[in-house]
């Protein structure tokens, strides 16, 4: 199987095996709701159920926007690289999305986070609730599990592959730089936007405010900020390798316009100077030139969503701290 079709036959993004896992995981979001509100005649977590929807929803979209980009540009890609890079990429492709590793990381992490109703016992001891709220989160987590795995290995893609891309100072319109690039882009911001989801839910819910969700909502912003620059050291130090030897050969330009002028200087001819500024005005263009490809804005617009997000959670936390 070539890697487009591996790409258009993955396991999540497959519209029957989306469409099953959402009709579940509606079904249980309302037996769970139904089954609360006939225990104690209230829903309490409405919210909470509601934004794991949404960021769920946010999750999916999220994959079929990058698999749909894989899928239109990864054979353009792949032909871009060198011979000696085709076969590290298509394993590496392989490796993004394989089906059963997706579903073993998928059904693992959701086991982890679904057992959390009984291990923090958030419907004291009524078993009913806790075991359909288990099972609501493990659905929820399984396709974050699932997806987690796959946008890592994509990362290490990227990364490896950057590595090998001949990166130009100027012309940033090679299909691999835009190809790692906009992938790295379309991760972060996948990310960020899910993560909000699952941050602001958490406000809402039964779960104890800790330093616990501090901790992990830092590691999830260094973590979106991760998935967008690292892929891009390479290329960054790559074109900075290329600035900096520039540099040096308009650098020893410069000396040499400088010893000219000076012996015309002492030999009272003319002097112009006119190169010598030239050649100033080149080297500091050179250094102006961005090393990092453009498409931060993005980023940090979808960090400040979650930073937003995450502020109301912080501010609890630390007064409770204070107060108590």
């Amino acid at each position: 199987m070539d890697v487009q079709k591996l790409i258009d036959a993955w396991f999540l993004g497959k519209t029957r095996n989306i469409t099953v896992y959402l009709v579940l995981l509606i079904v249980s979001s309302l037996a769970y709701i139904i089954l609360q509100y006939s225990s104690i005649q209230n829903v309490t977590d409405s919210i909470f159920i509601g934004l794991l929807l949404g960021g769920t929803f946010v999750l999916i979209l999220g994959v079929k926007w990058i698999q749909n980009y894989t899928s239109n540009n990864s054979i353009q890609f792949i032909e871009a690289l060198s011979d000696f890079d085709h076969s590290f990429v298509t394993k590496l492709y392989r490796a993004v999305f394989n089906k059963s590793k997706v579903a073993i990381i998928g059904v693992g992490y959701g086991l982890l986070i679904g057992l959390s109703p009984f291990y923090f016992n958030l419907w004291d001891d009524n078993f009913k609730l806790n075991l359909f709220l288990c099972f609501f989160l493990f659905l929820v987590n399984f396709l974050t599990g699932a997806s987690i795995y796959a946008l890592s290995q994509l990362f290490i893609l990227l990364y490896k592959t950057s590595k090998n891309i001949k990166a130009k100072i100027y012309d940033r319109t090679d299909i691999t730089i835009r190809y790692v690039t906009e992938l790295s882009k379309k991760m972060s911001v996948v990310a960020a936007f899910y993560v909000a989801f699952s941050m602001g839910s958490i406000y809402f819910s039964k779960y104890p405010l800790n330093s616990l969700i501090i901790g992990y909502g830092i590691f999830a912003a260094i973590v979106i900020v991760s998935a967008y620059i690292i892929p891009m050291i390479p290329i960054r130090n790559k074109i900075q390798k290329q600035k900096s030897k520039l540099k040096d050969e308009v650098s020893e330009l410069l000396q040499q316009e400088f010893e000219s002028m000076l012996t015309k200087a002492k030999n009272d001819q003319p002097i112009s100077s006119e190169k010598y500024h030239s050649l100033l005005e080149l080297r500091g263009k050179i250094a102006n030139i961005p090393s990092l490809p453009v498409g931060m804005k993005t980023v940090w617009n979808s960090l400040s969503l979650f930073g937003i997000t995450i502020l109301p959670i912080i501010v609890q936390i630390i007064l409770e701290k204070l107060f108590n």
